[in-house]
């Protein structure tokens, strides 16, 4: 009995002892493991659809029990950082960044973390900080494509704060590598307006060009369109630029169309207050000419300088925008610089240092445009990006007032409010040109303009012992409405003997007729050397002669070195002649001068003919000023003159002249050649004068 009872003491002894280590583990541990796990995923999932559904309370609610089990759980910190992100607001971001932060520190291989911890820093400001996270997202996860858009999108901001090629060139390559992984137009989007910042104009072209192929996005190939026509335009392929800016401002709607059309950073500031106070009608007649005129190649179908306008605008609009602080290119002194004048001559960014307030990061722009270099400050006085004109500060000296970029932005708008050089081609191509006026057909007035390119500006073939040069050559009359009146174009190739290829003295002359009813009209002249690709344009305004009129009229004078004539005909028209223009009027006193004129008019008389005396008259051109006077007074001097004088007759009642003048005995000198008409029949009469330089 002793023994059984000791036996059972034990196992009583047992049983409790037992009891209480259960006891005692119970009330001292969490659940199991496998209980926690499963309270986590339930709380988590919890939040999650919460936050889904933007129920931002009830979601963080679950996360907190999320975190009484486990404070360092990576899903919910990182679930919490995106709902802090959500809220905004400067606490909150960074409530966002904390709490990713030490997601990241739980799993530094998730690539999610790494993106969403990248997104809070870009909203902090925090741009570099954002693009180390950037560059590991990508790194953990190389086939998502959102981390390399966004490392291109930020080296893009930091490249055009700084003007870092390196930065470009990272934003270029990491657009180009998100294209590769999702096709996607944003990438190449991206990747193009890096390619552009880095003046690599024909690669973001075609970089573009992909992306409106693969784009079904109405805006995105807006975007694209009006990059791809700005580098377009860079490339001096005004042409296509042109084509492109249409095809997007097609797609933009009016309001953008009018922003990208206004005038104000052309004009001086009083002329586009006159223009606003006009009426909708009378601005747009105004703008039509304000853009003609403006347009430096007339004898094209665009107008170079309003494509360079759309170019400057969509830089500005790239360039000095600011998003997220509402802040766009054109409303910034930089952008209004550059869209009037254009890319500065040098510009340097100046980092602040710690020293006073008034230390702050600045731009310095220097156009060589005017008679002297204007160098023009921007300065991030708020530090928010917006660079403009300093606030004058009380250490100004005299110097620092007159040197005040305001006031010289100012003198800028009001003496030159815009700049544009337009180079046509390879190189200056200069000529000399000479509008010459005759009664044309139907009340309208021809003009002849005469040419002459010295053979030193043409690019010539030798073949054997002759040269050949191809000009391409175009000329337009536009009315003052700018509306065209007549154009002509040709592609002529001139022959000469290879041995006159080196002679300055001699040029390439030639002519081409016009045809426009008598107005004040704007003439523009262009020409093209076809195989060294040099060019020029010349541009005038002239007034057209009305030769319609009841009195006698003479055309204007044509000097020539030499005019031949149909052989063997009595009537001739201007167009049958061969005409070796001299356009300076300098001849050597033994050399022939050549005279073409027509007069019209005139009056027949009973037997139905005309008859009429032609007057010739070589004058001496009286000297000029008080001395010369005086001294043809002292001396007797008088001024010599030759009249020669034809008589004729006609059944027609206008005719047309070629005579040749000997002028082997006059002295060297200037002179004028005067042909007058007189109608016998009328008494009405006309002169045409031109002056003439002899020298031996």
């Amino acid at each position: 009995m002793g023994s059984c009872k000791n036996h059972y003491d034990l196992g009583v002894r047992f049983f409790i002892g037992a009891s209480v280590v259960v006891l005692l583990s119970a009330a001292c541990s969490s659940p199991p493991d496998k209980t926690k796990a499963e309270l986590l995923d339930k709380y988590y999932s919890r939040a999650e659809l919460f936050f889904e559904n933007e129920e931002i309370d009830s979601s963080l609610y679950y996360l907190e029990k999320c975190f009484e089990i486990d404070r360092n759980y990576s899903d919910a910190l990182y679930l919490r950082g995106k709902i802090y992100l959500y809220k905004d607001g400067i606490y909150n971001r960074k409530i966002s960044a904390s709490s990713l932060k030490r997601a990241v520190l739980q799993d530094k291989g998730n690539s999610e973390y790494h993106y969403s911890l990248g997104v809070t820093l870009e909203k902090q400001g925090f741009l570099k900080n954002a693009l180390d996270e950037f560059e590991r997202a990508a790194k953990c996860d190389s086939n998502d494509s959102r981390p390399f858009l966004k490392i291109a999108e930020i080296s893009k901001k930091i490249g055009l704060r700084y003007d870092d090629e390196d930065y470009f060139e990272q934003s270029a390559r990491a657009a180009a590598r998100a294209g590769n992984i999702s096709n996607d137009p944003e990438s190449y989007y991206k990747q193009a307006v890096a390619l552009y910042q880095m003046d690599r104009y024909a690669i973001s072209a075609r970089t573009l060009e992909q992306a409106v192929n693969i784009s079904g996005d109405p805006s995105m190939i807006v975007h694209c369109e009006l990059l791809l026509g700005t580098n377009l335009v860079r490339t001096g392929n005004f042409d296509s630029a042109y084509a492109v800016f249409e095809s997007a401002r097609r797609k933009m709607g009016k309001i953008g169309q009018a922003e990208m059309d206004n005038p104000r950073f052309l004009m001086t500031p009083a002329d586009y207050e006159a223009l606003t106070n006009e009426s909708s009608y009378k601005q747009k007649k105004i703008l039509k000419q304000f853009w003609g005129e403006l347009d430096p190649d007339p004898t094209t179908e665009i107008n170079e300088r309003k494509l360079e306008h759309y170019a400057r605008y969509i830089h500005t609009q790239l360039t000095f925008s600011i998003p997220e602080k509402s802040i766009e290119g054109i409303g910034t002194k930089r952008g209004e610089m550059y869209i009037r004048y254009g890319p500065p001559n040098s510009k340097n960014y100046v980092l602040g240092g710690s020293g006073t307030g008034r230390d702050v990061p600045k731009w310095v722009w220097t156009y060589n445009h005017f008679d002297e270099p204007i160098t023009l400050v921007f300065e991030d006085t708020f530090l928010n990006g917006d660079f403009d004109f300093p606030f004058p500060s009380p250490n100004w000296t005299a110097a620092d007032y007159a040197n005040n970029p305001a006031y010289l932005a100012e003198r800028m708008r009001s003496s030159n409010p815009q700049v544009f050089g337009l180079n046509m081609g390879a190189g200056p191509l200069y000529f000399t040109y000479l509008p010459r006026q005759f009664k044309g057909s139907r009340g309208k007035t021809d003009l002849e303009v005469f040419l002459a390119i010295p053979f030193a500006q043409m690019q010539f073939e030798r073949r054997g012992g002759m040269a050949y040069s191809d000009i391409d050559w175009r000329q337009v009359l536009r009315y003052p409405s700018w509306r065209l009146a007549d154009s002509s174009t040709v592609e002529r190739t001139y022959e000469i003997r290879a041995s006159q290829i080196d002679n300055p003295g001699l040029d390439m002359s030639d002519r081409l007729k016009l045809s426009a009813y008598p107005d004040t009209l704007v003439l523009a002249v262009s020409l093209r050397d076809l195989r060294s690709n040099y060019a020029g344009i010349a541009k005038t305004g002239i007034r057209l002669r009305d030769f319609y009129t009841d009195k006698v009229e003479l055309s204007d004078l044509v000097l020539a070195r030499r005019i031949d004539k149909p052989p063997r005909r009595l009537d001739f028209a201007r167009e049958d002649l061969r005409i070796l223009s001299n356009l300076n009027n300098r001849y050597f006193a033994g050399e022939p001068v050549w005279l073409y004129f027509e007069f019209y008019n005139l009056q027949p008389g009973p037997d139905g003919k005309t008859s009429y005396t032609i007057n010739q008259k070589i004058t001496e051109k009286k000297s000029a000023g008080l001395l010369a006077a005086i001294k043809e007074t002292v001396t007797g001097g008088e001024i010599f003159e030759i009249v020669t004088s034809y008589e004729g007759s006609s059944i027609y009642t206008h005719e047309n002249r070629i005579l040749t003048l000997e002028l082997s005995e006059l002295k060297a000198g200037d002179y004028y050649i005067t042909i007058e008409i007189i109608d016998r029949i009328s008494g009405n009469s006309a002169a045409v004068s031109e002056s003439i330089v002899l020298y031996r």
